[in-house]
């Protein structure tokens, strides 16, 4: 296998990760058994707050391919569930999320 043919099977791999479905399939298998506060709709907050840390819903829309207002109505969720904590942030006055 020379470079090229193995550039087109990542390149045909990443496809199949980004896709949308396939996304929601692996999320949904991920936090099967989790309870309610953990579905495939949140997980991706929740993954994103782990991975980088506290930081507004716009920030963390942009690292995980959401828009501010599903970011936040997701949070609601889990701050409902006790999974999250928000704080205003003195500077912006917007509710950054911390995991």
């Amino acid at each position: 296998m020379d470079n090229n043919d193995a550039g087109h099977l990542i390149a045909d791999a990443l496809g199949t990760l980004l896709r949308r479905s396939t996304r929601a399939r692996l999320y949904q298998d991920l936090t099967e058994g989790l309870g309610a506060g953990i579905d495939e709709l949140t997980y991706p907050v929740l993954s994103g707050l782990a991975r980088g840390g506290a930081c507004s819903a716009a920030e963390l829309g942009t690292q995980i391919g959401l828009d501010r207002s599903n970011v936040t109505r997701r949070a609601d969720r889990l701050e409902q569930a006790g999974l999250l904590r928000r704080e205003p942030d003195p500077p912006t006055a917007g509710p950054p999320c911390s995991g």
